[in-house]
């Protein structure tokens, strides 16, 4: 409610007092200096209000521009005749600001002094010779004002908190779109924009950037032996165990399954082995991995870079697995066919080789 600038906020309630002002009813049945001082201080606050750093300022300052417009509808209605001289309704201005952007506090005052300007005068003018009208209008601007303030302030805090709920579900299912529930990496979804824009950052500043695909051995073996539980348990230690090796510029998803895919932005394909292999030596429960990485050629696509990475893991599997294997050249790798998904390394869906034909 108050992300708005401070000028969008105060555009509506300047409107109206300058509306006011232009109505002043200067003749001889008025006071003009108290009509004078009430447009000359209106004009003030409103200065006040646009320069002053409200940001920096505690927050109790923040409600003096509102009592002050009190102060200014009081001379107003002393020079214009009283209620009847038609400014008693700007005494809603400041409490409208208060049950808008202060707290509870803040109106309370504001209410306090709404019933001063209107039951002051009253009482300075020997206020028991008043006519019951007179009385009557006091009391119900002021009954009015305070439920109208406490009404629209109670209506804001509703909907800032919804407001404030809203973002906050928002906020939550951003996060769940974009990371792997189970070991709170970013999700494959995360790591194709990274490496889209990693490439292309790559392309423009001439920084190598390599992938590394990473997948634990005989992963369905072990589920079967001791458990989805205890495979889960291993994919989410493997993954805290890596991410606390790796830099802040680097991005590990769960790319599928068992699979993981590393982007090491600006490492060649020496260092991004090295990275691999140290990664592959810290499995947790004594289980091992196998790693294929590549590095960009500086011609390929993202997709591509992937597809060689990933045929490199493959090569790893049928090497012997528990083993970094490094991208075969480009040229040996065909580019994924437009819209074809790019191949998924995962040792249950690998095939063995097929048996070389007699």
């Amino acid at each position: 409610m108050t992300d708005s600038p401070l000028y969008v906020r105060v555009a509506p309630f300047a409107v109206v007092a300058l509306a006011a002002l232009g109505t002043i009813p200067f003749g001889p049945m008025t006071d003009q200096w108290a009509l004078i001082a009430g447009a000359i201080l209106t004009v003030v606050i409103g200065l006040a209000v646009l320069a002053l750093p409200w940001s920096r300022m505690p927050s109790w300052a923040k409600v003096v521009p509102a009592l002050a417009y009190f102060v200014a509808v009081g001379l107003l209605q002393a020079g214009g005749g009283g209620m009847v001289g038609g400014f008693a309704p700007l005494a809603m201005l400041p409490i409208l600001w208060l049950a808008l952007y202060g707290t509870l506090r803040h109106l309370a005052l504001g209410i306090i002094a709404l019933a001063l300007v209107f039951v002051l005068p009253i009482l300075l003018a020997a206020g028991a010779e008043q006519p019951p009208a007179t009385w009557r209008r006091a009391v119900l601007f002021v009954v009015v004002g305070a439920t109208v303030g406490l009404t629209v302030q109670r209506l804001v805090g509703r909907i800032r908190s919804d407001s404030a709920h809203v973002a906050e579900q928002a906020r939550l299912l951003s996060v769940l779109a974009r990371t792997d529930p189970l070991t709170g990496l970013a999700n494959r979804r995360v790591l194709e924009e990274h490496l889209a824009a990693e490439v292309g950052r790559s392309r423009r500043s001439g920084h190598p950037v390599s992938v590394a695909m990473l997948d634990l051995d005989q992963f369905k073996a072990f589920n079967d032996e001791r458990g989805h539980a205890a495979g889960d348990a291993l994919l989410a230690e493997a993954a805290a165990v890596w991410k606390r090796q790796l830099r802040g510029m680097d991005t590990l998803a769960r790319y599928g399954g068992d699979e993981f895919a590393l982007i090491a932005a600006e490492s060649s394909l020496d260092e991004a082995l090295s990275v691999a292999d140290r990664l592959r030596a810290l499995i947790p429960g004594g289980q091992t991995c196998s790693a294929g990485v590549a590095e960009w050629d500086g011609r390929e696509s993202w997709q591509q870079l992937l597809a060689r990475a990933d045929a490199a893991l493959y090569a790893a599997k049928s090497g012997g697995r528990d083993r970094v294997e490094p991208s075969v050249p480009s040229a040996q790798v065909a580019a994924p066919r437009p819209g074809a998904a790019v191949p998924v390394a995962g040792e249950e869906s690998r095939p063995e080789a097929p048996a070389p034909v007699p």
